[in-house]
C-alpha cells in the first residue's frame, strides 16, 4: 500500500457528475483513503470542503460498521464551536438532525427499532399486488402516447405514490408529496444551490404542517396504514415524538422515493445500452431479481456516505484526526475489480452483484432495502410484461451539477 498522502490534496472536480467512476478510479489508484477536497463552485459552504475519500471495497464495507466512526459531529466538539445555521435555514437544519440517518446510538438504535416494529417485511409483501397495479396504470398511460419520458411518468411516480400510500396519504396529496420530496432531496446533494435550501425550507415548513395534521386525524381515527402504527408502536415505555413522527415520515418520502426513482430509472437505461441484455430478461425474466442487484452495483441510486471520526485513529494506512470527514463512495466501491471482476461492465449474469453497497451496512443498512428491491423487480417486470418493446425516442435528459436522470425518453410498444 501506498504511503499516507494527505499533504497533497486530491480535488475531486465532480466535471462529468453522470460518469464519475473515471475519476474515482484515478484516486483509488494514488490511494484507497485519499485526503481530498471539492472545488468552492460545487460547495455551498463558500470554503474549501476537506475529507478523506475511501474508494476501497473493503475498507468502505469495514467502515460503515466502525463505531468509532459517526454520523453526527456535534457530538465530538463543544457546542459554541457547532456550526453558525442562519436563522432562515433553522427549519430545514432542526428537522435534517431528527433524521434517523445522521443520528448515532443510543437514539439511532431508539428510533430505528420503534420505526422498525411496523415496517415489517410482512408490511411490504402485502404491498406487491397494489405495486404491480399502480405499475401496470402508469405503463397503459404511457403506450398512449408518441413518446413516454419513462423516467418522470414511470420510475419517477411510482415510489411515491407507493410510499404515499403505505404512510397513508390521501390520493389527492400525491402531487405535493412529489414537490416536497424533490426540493427537500435537493438540500442533500453536494451541489446545492442557496435557491435549492430556500426552496427545502419552504418544502419543510409545508410537510411539517401537512404531518402534523394527518397525524392529528390518525389519532383519532387509526387507519391500516404505516404512520398510524409508528404513532401506536411503543417500546419500553417509549414512543415517538411528534417531531421525531414527522421527521422520520419525511425521511421515509425522500428514502422510498427518490432513490427507487433513481434504481428504475438506472436500471431501465442500463438496459437500453445493452439492448442484447434487456432482449435475454425479456426471454427470460427469472433473471430480473439479479438484474435489480447489478444495476445497484452497477450505478448505484446512492452514490456516497458521510462519516466523521469520533477520535484519532489509522484507517486505511492513514491517521485520521478526531473531527476529521471521511466520504464512503458507495459507487467507487462497487466498481472495485478486487471484488468484482470486470467492474465497469453491466452484467445481469454476475454471480456476487448482490455483495454491492449500496444500502449501506453497519447500524444504518437500509430500513427500506425490501421495499426498494421489491419495488424495483415489480416495476421491470411489469415492464415486461405488458410492454414488447421499449426504444430511444431520444436522448436521455440529465440533472444538473448533479448524478441522476431528468428524463427518459422512449417508444413503447404494447
Amino acid at each position: 500500500m501506498s504511503q499516507p498522502v494527505k499533504k497533497e490534496v486530491f480535488e475531486l472536480t465532480f466535471k462529468d457528475y453522470q460518469n464519475p467512476y473515471e475519476e474515482l478510479e484515478i484516486a483509488r489508484k494514488e490511494h484507497p483513503v485519499l485526503w481530498s477536497t471539492i472545488p468552492l463552485q460545487a460547495n455551498t459552504s463558500g470554503k474549501p470542503s476537506n475529507f478523506w475519500l475511501v474508494t476501497d471495497y473493503n475498507l468502505t464495507q469495514a467502515g460503515l460498521r466502525e463505531p468509532k466512526l459517526i454520523k453526527d459531529p456535534r457530538s465530538i466538539i463543544p457546542k459554541e464551536k457547532w456550526p453558525k445555521v442562519p436563522d432562515a435555514l433553522k427549519p430545514l437544519a432542526n428537522m435534517q438532525r431528527l433524521f434517523m440517518l445522521f443520528r448515532d446510538p443510543p437514539d439511532h438504535t431508539r428510533l430505528r427499532r420503534l420505526v422498525s416494529k411496523p415496517f415489517t417485511p410482512r408490511l411490504v409483501a402485502k404491498l406487491d399486488p397494489r405495486i404491480e397495479g399502480i405499475a401496470k396504470d402508469l405503463i397503459d398511460d404511457m403506450c398512449k402516447k408518441e413518446t413516454a419520458d419513462l423516467f418522470g411518468e414511470y420510475a419517477f411516480t411510482l415510489p411515491v405514490i407507493v410510499i404515499a400510500e403505505l404512510l397513508g396519504i390521501p390520493d389527492k396529496d400525491r402531487e405535493k408529496f412529489k414537490v416536497w420530496s424533490k426540493h427537500i432531496q435537493k438540500t442533500l446533494d453536494p451541489s446545492r444551490t442557496q435557491t435549492d435550501l430556500e426552496k427545502g425550507v419552504d418544502s419543510v415548513e409545508e410537510i411539517s404542517e401537512y404531518l402534523s395534521g394527518q397525524i392529528e386525524e390518525k389519532r383519532v381515527q387509526p387507519q391500516d396504514d404505516l404512520l398510524s402504527a409508528m404513532i401506536k408502536v411503543e417500546d419500553e415505555g417509549e414512543k415517538l415524538s411528534r417531531e421525531e413522527l414527522i421527521a422520520t415520515c419525511t425521511l421515509l418520502l425522500l428514502a422510498g422515493h427518490d432513490t427507487t426513482a433513481n434504481l428504475i430509472g438506472n436500471c431501465v437505461y442500463a438496459l437500453l445500452e445493452h439492448p442484447e441484455q434487456m432482449n435475454e430478461l425479456r426471454e427470460n425474466p427469472q433473471l430480473v431479481p439479479n438484474t435489480i442487484e447489478e444495476v445497484l452495483r452497477y450505478d448505484s441510486p446512492s452514490q456516497l456516505t458521510i462519516r466523521f471520526a469520533s477520535e484519532d485513529m489509522e484507517f486505511g494506512g492513514q491517521q485520521i484526526q478526531k473531527g476529521e470527514k471521511l466520504m464512503f463512495y458507495l459507487a467507487a466501491a462497487n466498481r472495485d475489480a478486487k471484488k468484482f471482476e470486470d467492474p465497469h461492465q453491466f452484467n445481469i449474469h454476475r454471480s456476487n452483484a448482490e455483495d454491492h453497497l449500496s444500502f449501506g451496512g453497519g447500524p444504518h443498512f437500509c430500513l427500506g432495502a425490501p421495499l426498494a428491491r421489491t419495488e424495483g423487480q415489480i416495476a421491470l417486470n411489469m415492464l415486461f410484461k405488458h410492454t414488447s418493446s421499449i426504444t430511444y425516442a431520444k436522448e436521455p435528459e440529465w440533472r444538473e451539477g448533479a448524478k441522476g436522470i431528468k428524463a427518459l425518453w422512449v417508444n413503447i410498444e404494447k
